[in-house]
């Protein structure tokens, strides 16, 4: 690769053959991605400049880069950030890359709270947090809902004070009526959050992305493994999210390089049969959780049968597991009796 004479139609053309010769997946958007970081634009923009010339210094960068990827490092670390529910997360090789299987969690969670009394989820947490994606959505989430409720509320308060003409009384009494039920629909404030990982790093990471949305007041971070983090205050919760490692040791063998050499095992392989740390999340969570709560974690495709059966022997009423956007089982979902 010489370092004169390339625009981003032939730097585009020569990564995508490297990348698909070395079998990294998804070559060409890896090449976009790339291109895309170094350059400091949107992927999109790359196509309106396509004979755009690069800079020794930026080829020197990209360079660097592209022979990462061909290594088979994930390009999420390349580029440092990724997208999860609509958010830009950090993300480094110190826990799991956001996946979209995993928004089946969230969204979970999101539905449930959205069915609950206003006020009622006070206190969650999330036992593995990694990046903090999953509690750090539905916090963003919810105060987007918020927002809204507020927006409408001064709507509706805006439309009751207009005067009034005589026939006019039935559509101000509506519109009282839904500044009320706006106004009712949120408390204005959110879950505290406790946010818990073994990985010193991975917590600090988690920490800098809830600064990075704003939302670091509404959340409390410990390090520790699942629930032996928790301090003697913390709880009981209305909410239990986790995305542990749930990979068994016959699965774990079949990971592609990306995955396999790159990300943590730590975060990946969850003993023998993947159920390790699963089990001692679903155990351990019904003295933690206050009665009536909410329990989503999430699981192997291969683990729905006995993720169920394991919640229906703590206790849990209800236990079910989710499909996600693959239509394949991915979260337990299941409630504390009361």
């Amino acid at each position: 690769m010489a370092t004169e004479s390339w625009t981003t139609r032939g730097l585009r053309d020569w990564m995508r053959g490297f990348l698909q010769q070395k079998g990294i997946e998804s070559a060409p958007a890896c090449a976009d991605l790339l291109l895309a970081h170094v350059a400091g634009c949107e992927r999109m923009h790359l196509y309106m400049e396509p004979e755009r010339p690069w800079t020794a210094d930026e080829l020197a960068s990209l360079r660097a880069l592209v022979a990462r990827a061909g290594q088979h490092e994930p390009v999420q670390y390349l580029v440092g950030s990724w997208g999860f529910h609509a958010g830009d997360f950090e993300v480094a090789q110190c826990t799991l890359i956001p996946r979209p299987s995993t928004e089946t969690l969230v969204d979970a969670a999101l539905e449930w709270i959205a069915a609950q009394p206003a006020g009622a989820v006070r206190s969650a947490v999330d036992l593995g947090t990694g990046t903090g994606c999953i509690a750090l959505s539905i916090l963003r989430a919810l105060r987007g809902r918020q927002r809204k409720d507020r927006v409408l509320a001064r709507a509706a308060r805006s439309s009751a004070a207009e005067p009034l003409d005589d026939g006019q009384s039935d559509d101000a009494l509506s519109a009282e009526q839904a500044s009320t039920h706006a106004m009712q629909a949120r408390d204005g404030s959110l879950p505290a959050f406790v946010l818990t990982d073994l990985v010193t790093e991975a917590i600090e990471l988690a920490r800098r992305n809830a600064q990075r949305h704003g939302l670091s007041e509404h959340c409390v971070f410990r390090v520790g493994d699942a629930w032996s983090a928790m301090e003697r205050t913390d709880g009981p919760f209305d909410l239990v999210v986790s995305n542990p490692p749930y990979i068994s040791d016959a699965e774990f063998s079949e990971l592609a390089p990306n995955v396999a050499q790159w990300e943590p095992r730590t975060a990946l392989h969850g003993g023998a049969d993947g159920l390790e740390v699963v089990e001692r999340i679903v155990q351990g969570a019904t003295a933690r959780m206050s009665p009536g709560a909410l329990l989503l974690v999430e699981i192997a495709a291969s683990q729905e049968r006995a993720a169920i059966d394991l919640a229906r022997a703590c206790g849990f009423r209800n236990p079910m597991v989710l499909r996600d956007s693959d239509d394949l089982p991915r979260v337990l979902r299941a409630i504390t009796p009361g």
